[in-house]
């Protein structure tokens, strides 16, 4: 009777034990497939702002509209008013031949003149911009691309975002003589990866530093953390 009382328990164990090793393990790979199909529509969805933006950046660096209106220096009023229109038409064009509606865009010249297509992106002044690193570094780095966190993007709207610039610089000469910044909101960003977030399975997007720069989870945006930025440049070796 005890032995077969022993084996019964024995078989119940072991047949529980196999059971929950094996559905755990089912779970793990079902969720890790599962996440990495996210994963990749989510970078789709980056590269694809990406991929919008340096049309933007070609676009307004061939225009010689947009040229003259960055190097020229004052003259008459009717000179003035026919430089600011034919570039104001140029960005337009840029932007919504390209389809890009959620981003505001700035450029501004060595000759001190600036514009912004839309305020409700970016209400700040040139010197705000001029106080992040990424205007620096893409004076430094004018073949590339650059993207910074902004704390505000529109100050006073609560809304973080992100910022690209790009320095333009002559074809020929390689000299600079403005930069393009392109705005995008943080809501924006996370509009890509919302549908994808539940409870206990959150997005966060860091930047090279750890900055969280957009996240289904408001309260950690903007904050750096370390041990994820560890764990992605594990992955990435």
């Amino acid at each position: 009777f005890f032995v077969m009382v022993l084996s019964m328990i024995t078989v119940t164990v072991a047949t529980s034990w196999v059971t929950v090793q094996m559905s755990e393990k089912l779970f793990v790979q079902t969720f890790s497939i599962t996440n990495s199909k996210i994963i990749e529509q989510i970078k789709s969805g980056l590269e694809s702002i990406h991929y919008s933006n340096v049309n933007i950046v070609i676009n307004a660096a061939q225009s010689g509209a947009i040229k003259r209106f960055l190097t020229e220096g004052d003259m008459d009023s009717l000179t003035n008013s026919k430089v600011t229109f034919d570039m104001s038409e140029q960005m337009k064009r840029i932007q919504s031949g390209i389809g890009a509606k959620n981003i505001g865009m700035i450029i501004s010249g060595i000759n001190g003149r600036t514009y912004t297509s839309d305020r409700t992106y970016w209400s700040g002044s040139l010197a705000d911009l001029g106080r992040n690193p990424i205007t620096q570094a893409s004076r430094e780095e004018p073949a590339r691309l650059l993207y910074s966190f902004l704390e505000e993007g529109t100050p006073g709207s609560g809304d973080q975002g992100l910022v690209a610039a790009k320095a333009l610089t002559d074809p020929v000469t390689k000299e600079w003589y403005g930069t393009l910044y392109i705005i995008l909101n943080e809501s924006d960003l996370r509009s890509i990866y919302a549908s994808f977030t539940s409870d206990g399975n959150d997005v966060m997007i860091l930047d090279r530093q750890g900055r969280i720069v957009s996240s289904d989870r408001a309260e950690l945006i903007g904050t750096t953390s370390k041990k994820l930025l560890d764990s992605a440049q594990r992955i990435q070796q």
